[in-house]
């Protein structure tokens, strides 16, 4: 019973196709399209088109909005990486460490940040976490960062892992072609240094 109700809704009532059709030995391959539409969406985004104007001055608030905050913490940041310097230069690495990390925390794109509380950690021999910064800027901020690649062919030659050290010196060459002579007196330096150390 149910089989021929099947039939007549997809085959209508006419009698022609429902005496031709086997019921025992029957396939059915139904097409119908089951999209439902979502009419309060529509709504919505119809109410959004109508007030284009609205919509693009809430845009631009938001923008600005956005523009102040981040000059809020760039200012933030600046001062905090000041005060970072003035520690590192009274050799208070940890303090300084600490003020990068803060002014870091406020502003993540900044390749110095990164560099400065990079050089603390070699200060205070924590070479990983040297080189670490360094990769951050390398492979998110600024692939060529000359001072990136310098700290960590330093860390790594500290860490006494050569063939690093040797690579990171290799692609600070490559990337700053102009800089080479200034590049061979870090070499030479950190090499004449660790001899004397040893």
């Amino acid at each position: 019973e149910f089989s021929m109700s099947f039939l007549i809704r997809y085959l209508g009532n006419d009698k022609k196709h429902l005496d031709s059709v086997d019921i025992d030995n029957f396939i059915v391959k139904v097409k119908e399209d089951r999209t439902v539409i979502n009419t309060t969406a529509i709504e919505e985004t119809s109410a959004i088109a109508q007030d284009k104007h609205a919509f693009m001055a809430s845009m631009e608030k938001d923008a600005s909005r956005r523009y102040a905050e981040r000059k809020e913490r760039e200012s933030i940041a600046q001062n905090l990486r000041k005060l970072g310097n003035v520690a590192f230069r009274k050799e208070e690495y940890e303090k300084a460490i600490s003020m990068y990390s803060k002014a870091i925390d406020q502003v993540r794109d900044s390749p110095i940040l990164y560099n400065n509380r990079a050089l603390c950690y070699m200060r205070v021999a924590l070479y990983k976490r040297a080189i670490i910064d360094c990769d951050f800027v390398i492979n998110k901020l600024d692939e060529k960062n000359l001072r990136s690649w310098l700290y960590r062919a330093k860390s790594y030659y500290h860490l006494g892992e050569m063939r690093n050290y040797e690579k990171s010196i290799s692609e600070a060459k490559k990337n700053n072609p102009k800089d080479l002579q200034f590049i061979e007196d870090v070499v030479r330096n950190v090499e004449e240094h660790q001899q004397i150390e040893d």
